[in-house]
């Protein structure tokens, strides 16, 4: 069984959960941006999240055309985009039934900026120190570690066939969180757990971090999102290099942030003000340049609180789709 690649896309790469306690080697974690639409995708088809079920593809902007070179379940979530198997239109968050040779069309997104593919069964690729991720600056995991292109043949493994489901409409197709009304405008807002340098900051940068309103820079991608807004008193002196994780927020020398995203280097000398929660993450992964977001800080207790409660709303959606 494979899927072939009859289009280029702007970034489309092969993900899955993430490469797992190698930053002390110094290679980066990688895996789906948006963890929250990939794992729905998955949960469609019938994957489970080991043996390389997990994988998907992320599209950026902008999907393709591919080729099922078997019968094949496959499902898309994520951004919003036009979906056509072979001249039909097809719909997103649903899982179907692609017969050999059939050709699937993803369009580019109408809103949001990431777009997953799942198939029964993933992708049967190598895995790279426990991951099937496409880390593209070291060149591993994935297919070839590289950006998938025209021509290229992604196997998939074999598995038993599924059944075609759809999401339930009461499941959010993102996280559930804060929002912003400025006027018109609906603002997300993600939670921050303070540190580790706050407490380097004067006194009015956490507080001026809050009010703040910031725009997704055009230079922003998957190692870092650089937004643009009131800058923040920043730290006087020099700091040492130490570890960074998905999340953190660094305050570069002209006071504005940088948020660390799924392929983020493993140290970093800028101080960070905070780290954005995991739960809150796919909601800035599905942010494009020129759109904006709001922070508020939350302690860990809360930001635990808010991981338990979506992990419940994925279990229960585990139990209803094996039930139907």
């Amino acid at each position: 069984m494979a899927v072939e690649f009859l289009s280029d896309s702007p970034l489309a790469t092969v993900q899955d959960t993430g490469r797992i306690g190698c930053a002390r080697y110094g290679y980066r974690r990688c895996g789906a941006c948006d963890a929250w639409s990939a794992r729905i995708a998955g949960l469609l088809c019938g994957n489970e999240s080991r043996s390389g079920q997990d994988t998907v593809i992320e599209f950026t902007l902008r999907g393709g055309s591919l080729r099922f070179m078997e019968d094949t379940l496959f499902a898309v979530t994520g951004a919003d985009c036009d979906l056509q198997l072979d001249d039909a239109a097809v719909p997103m968050y649903q899982s179907l039934y692609a017969r050999a040779g059939q050709i699937l069309n993803i369009g580019a997104a109408k809103s949001g900026l990431r777009i997953y593919l799942a198939v029964r069964g993933g992708f049967a690729l190598p895995p790279v120190m426990g991951s099937r991720s496409t880390d593209t600056v070291c060149c591993l995991g994935g297919y070839e570690g590289r950006k998938l292109r025209k021509g290229d043949l992604l196997p998939v493994q074999s598995f038993p066939p599924g059944r075609c489901q759809a999401l339930p409409a009461a499941f959010p197709v993102s996280p559930p969180g804060r929002v912003r009304w400025i006027g018109a405008d609906r603002i997300p807002v993600l939670r921050v757990v303070p540190g580790p340098q706050d407490g380097l900051f004067p006194q009015d940068a956490g507080p001026l971090f809050c009010r703040s309103v910031y725009e997704i820079g055009s230079d922003s991608n998957r190692m870092g999102c650089r937004l643009a807004g009131a800058p923040l008193p920043v730290p006087r002196g020099d700091m040492i290099s130490d570890p960074i994780v998905e999340g953190s927020v660094q305050i570069s020398s002209d006071g504005q942030p940088i948020v660390m995203m799924a392929d983020h280097q493993t140290t970093g000398g800028y101080p960070k003000i905070g780290t954005v929660i995991h739960s809150d993450l796919p909601v800035l992964a599905q942010k494009r340049p020129g759109e904006r977001v709001a922070f508020s800080f939350v302690t860990v207790e809360e930001a635990q609180r808010i991981r338990r409660g979506n992990e419940a709303l994925f279990k229960e959606l585990e139990r209803w789709l094996a039930g139907r």
